[in-house]
C-alpha cells in the first residue's frame, strides 16, 4: 500500500520527481551504442552500473521511466521478503522487515527515482545468503561492487573464500563490459575535481556559516549541487584523508579480528558505510537507502551489536526527507531552517558512526576473547553438589 501511494505521488508530481531517471534512460541510449559515456562527469560509476540502465529495456513496458520504477518496486518487494522470510527462519525481532517497509517510503519519491534500492537490495541480499550460501554471498557482494563499490562491504566479516568468488565475479563482468564496449572505465577521473556538496558534513557547516557572513556560493557541478568559497578546496582534501583513515581503520579491525560470520559481516557493513558517508564529500539522499537496508539486516539478529545505530538511523530518515525533497530549493537559497535541518540530520549522522565504530570495536572484541577467558563448568558439579558434606571435604 505505501509502495501504490508513493509510486502515484512520483507520476503525479511528474519529470520533476523522476529527473534522475531521465540521466539514466540517456545515458541507456549511449550505453546502447556500444560505449560508456564520455566526457560526461556525472558518469561516475563502475562499469557493472551499465546492466542497471540496459534493465528496464527489457521489461515490456511503453516507456522507460515506468519501466525503471517498475524494476526498482520488484527489487524492493523482495528486499521485503527476503527480511521477512530471514526474521521467520532465526527467530530475530519483527523490528528487521519493518524498518524496511516503513523506512523507504518514508524518504518519499526519492528511492522511487534512484537506482539505490537495486543496488541495496544486492548487498542485503548477500549478506542474508552469508548465513547458508557463502559462495552465493560472494557473487552478490562482486556484482554490486561493479555496479557501486560500496556494496563490497559485505565481504568485511566474511570469510576468505567469499571474497575469492567476489573478486572473480567483479573481475569477470568488469572485463566482459570492457571489451565489448569503449570508455569502461571512464569513471576513475571524473569525479577527481570535485568539490563540497552542500548536504555533506563540510558543505552544511559552510551553508551555516553563511548565514553569519561567510561568503558561500551554490554552483550545480558535477551532477549535485556544490559550495563555493573560501577553505572549500582545504575542507574537501580533509575529507578524503578522513574518507582513508576509516578505511585503515576498518582494514585494521578486519585483520586483528577473530569474529566472522553473517552478525559480524552486517554489523561491520554498517559501520563502513556510516564512516564512509560521514567523510564523504557528498552526501545525497539516496545514500540513508543504503544505511536503512544494512541496519535492517542487522536487526535480523539478537546478538548485532548495532542496535542503538540502527534506532539513530530510524531517526534520520524524517530529518532527511525534510531536508530533501521539502527543503531543498529552500537549502539552495540558504535558508535558515533548511540549513538547520541539513545540520541536525549530519550531526545524528556523526553520531551514528562514531558509536557504531565504537560499538564494533568493543563488541567484537570481546566476543573474540570470550570462548579463551570463559570455561564451561565442569560435567562432575551437580553431582557433586549432592553429595553430603563429609564427601566433599574427603573429596578435597
Amino acid at each position: 500500500m505505501t509502495r501504490a501511494v508513493l509510486v502515484g505521488i512520483v507520476f503525479t508530481i511528474g519529470v520533476e520527481a523522476w529527473r534522475e531517471v531521465t540521466y539514466y534512460q540517456r545515458w541507456h541510449d549511449v550505453l546502447s551504442s556500444g560505449t560508456f559515456p564520455v566526457d560526461d562527469v556525472t558518469w561516475q560509476y563502475p562499469p557493472g552500473a551499465a546492466l542497471v540502465m540496459l534493465l528496464p529495456k527489457l521489461l515490456p513496458f511503453a516507456g522507460y521511466v515506468p519501466a525503471f520504477v517498475a524494476c526498482v518496486v520488484a527489487v524492493d518487494a523482495v528486499v521485503a521478503w527476503a527480511l521477512a522470510r530471514a526474521v521467520l527462519t532465526t527467530g530475530g525481532p519483527t523490528a528487521a522487515p519493518w524498518l524496511w517497509v516503513l523506512g523507504i517510503p518514508a524518504l518519499l519519491t526519492t528511492p522511487f527515482t534512484r537506482y539505490d534500492v537495486i543496488v541495496t537490495g544486492v548487498v542485503v541480499l548477500g549478506l542474508l545468503a552469508l548465513r547458508g550460501r557463502p559462495r552465493l554471498a560472494g557473487v552478490l557482494a562482486g556484482l554490486g561492487a561493479s555496479v557501486k563499490v560500496w556494496p563490497a562491504v559485505v565481504l568485511l566479516g566474511a570469510r576468505w573464500r567469499s571474497w575469492w568468488w567476489a573478486l572473480a565475479t567483479a573481475v569477470g563482468l568488469c572485463a566482459v563490459l570492457a571489451l565489448t564496449s569503449h570508455n569502461a572505465f571512464g569513471f576513475l577521473s571524473a569525479q577527481s575535481n570535485r568539490g563540497l556538496e552542500i548536504e555533506s558534513v563540510g558543505g552544511s557547516v559552510l551553508m551555516a556559516a553563511a548565514l553569519f557572513g561567510y561568503p558561500a556560493q551554490v554552483e550545480y557541478r558535477y551532477g549535485s549541487f556544490e559550495v563555493l568559497g573560501p577553505l572549500v578546496p582545504q575542507i574537501a582534501t580533509g575529507c578524503v584523508v578522513a574518507s582513508a583513515v576509516a578505511a585503515l581503520w576498518i582494514g585494521v579491525w578486519r585483520l586483528r579480528t577473530r569474529s566472522v560470520g553473517p552478525v559480524v559481516a552486517a554489523d561491520a557493513a554498517l559501520t563502513a558505510v556510516l564512516l564512509f558517508v560521514v567523510t564523504s564529500r557528498v552526501i545525497s539522499p539516496q545514500y540513508v537507502i543504503w544505511l536503512v537496508g544494512l541496519g535492517a539486516v542487522c536487526l535480523v539478529s539478537r546478538q548485532t551489536t548495532q542496535r542503538p545505530v540502527v534506532a539513530l538511523i530510524a531517526v534520520m530518515v524524517p530529518l532527511t526527507s525534510l531536508e530533501f525533497p521539502l527543503l531543498f530549493n529552500e537549502l539552495l537559497k540558504g535558508s535558515a531552517p533548511a540549513v538547520v535541518a541539513v545540520l541536525v540530520r549530519n550531526a545524528v549522522l556523526l553520531v551514528a558512526a562514531v558509536w557504531s565504530a565504537v560499538l564494533l570495536h568493543r563488541g567484537y572484541r570481546r566476543r573474540a576473547a570470550e570462548p579463551v577467558a570463559v570455561l564451561p563448568p565442569p560435567r562432575e558439579e551437580p553431582a557433586e553438589a549432592e553429595q553430603e558434606p563429609s564427601e566433599r571435604s574427603a573429596g578435597r
